[in-house]
């Protein structure tokens, strides 16, 4: 009888074991996919491989990292720094910017518009979903990619959406663990034309934390918050920790409502960071470069005998609601280099792009 009950008893534990690593194997193994196996997996994405040219790409026994892309919100943090460190570790000017699906667009166009500047091994992108980051380490491989959790916020998303806001949020929060590890940060966006490499021009401004561009038409000081340069200063680290501190709370009240739930006007992080500066928050010496160089959406509207005082280094397309309205104002003036093949429309690129 005791015998039988060994038996019986080994049996259990043997299910048990059985039933752990099947658990094991089902729910975790997948999350543990690193980079290589991400190339080689079968999900479809549109053709973007003749973006690149052989000195854009990382190879396998050269500068490309192997990345654990485990998706957990205690790992985000680590992602992010040492992705930064990475791409400024032969003192590169980080560039970073912010996406979701519905952005995909803009940013491929971008690595088109940008590729004969050689500077795509400093770019820095931060998806808001898993897939978006896997789509983009297939197609760009000479970027680095996190993807975040807890932000899921997919599809186009307008100014005054709760998703919006909250994307903007997170942000915040990362380019604040960015700056508190001493590393400068050059904030981009993908819906911008680069017409000429505008990098060193905005570090060229060395003795200011902050170097950013004027919303056109507007008071002087209200400044635009997609393409700005933060040097890793002690003034610019406290006013970007008490912006991080602030928006925090603002994300308490979204974070409950639908992502195209509308919101204050006033509940973003640009007017947020505007507060801080019109209040002169830890000192902050800011540089505002000139509308001339460094124009926003507006210069679409102005006549021709005006845009011909400007020489723009980059031409931000905003002042439109929605991402299609957006890709088809590019196309209309020649400012999209994507074809609908996936590839690039290297003439045009050379039409516009100023080496």
């Amino acid at each position: 009888r005791m015998t039988y009950k060994r038996r019986f008893n080994s049996r259990i534990v043997l299910f048990l074991l059985t039933c752990c690593s099947v658990i094991v194997y089902v729910f975790l193994v997948p999350n543990f996919k690193h980079v290589d196996e991400l190339e080689h997996s079968d999900v479809e994405i549109p053709q973007f491989s003749q973006i690149l040219s052989s000195k854009d790409v990382f190879t396998r026994s050269g500068n490309k990292r192997i990345v654990d892309v485990k998706t957990f919100p205690e790992n985000d943090h680590k992602r992010v720094i040492d992705a930064a460190k990475h791409i400024t570790r032969d003192n590169k000017t980080l560039l970073v910017s912010f996406i979701n699906n519905a952005f995909l667009p803009f940013a491929y166009s971008w690595f088109c518009n940008t590729k004969p500047m050689g500077i795509h091994d400093q770019v820095l992108v931060i998806a808001a979903d898993y897939e978006t980051e896997q789509e983009l380490r297939k197609n760009v491989p000479s970027i680095e990619v996190v993807s975040v959790t807890g932000y899921k916020v997919k599809g186009s998303q307008n100014f005054t959406h709760a998703g919006y806001v909250r994307l903007g949020i997170k942000r915040t929060e990362m380019v604040k663990w960015i700056l508190n590890e001493n590393i400068g940060i050059f904030i981009i966006e993908f819906d911008c034309l680069w017409v000429k490499n505008p990098i060193a021009k905005m570090k060229s401004y060395n003795n200011y934390d902050l170097t950013i561009t004027q919303v056109i038409g507007r008071e002087p000081g209200n400044v635009a918050i997609g393409f700005y340069y933060m040097s890793p200063s002690d003034r610019m680290k406290k006013l970007w920790n008490e912006l991080d501190r602030r928006l925090k709370v603002l994300d308490a009240k979204l974070q409950k409502l639908p992502s195209g739930k509308k919101v204050h006007y006033e509940d973003n992080d640009q007017t947020y960071l505007h507060k801080l500066l019109d209040e002169k928050y830890g000192g902050v010496r800011m540089k505002i470069v000139s509308q001339y160089e460094f124009p926003d959406g507006k210069w679409y509207g102005f006549t021709k005998a005006e845009r011909e005082k400007y020489r723009p280094y980059i031409i931000n397309n905003n002042w439109l609601i929605g991402t299609d309205t957006k890709i088809q104002r590019a196309k209309t003036w020649g400012h999209w280099f994507l074809k609908s093949d996936g590839t690039c429309d290297e003439d045009q690129v050379k039409k516009i792009v100023e080496l």
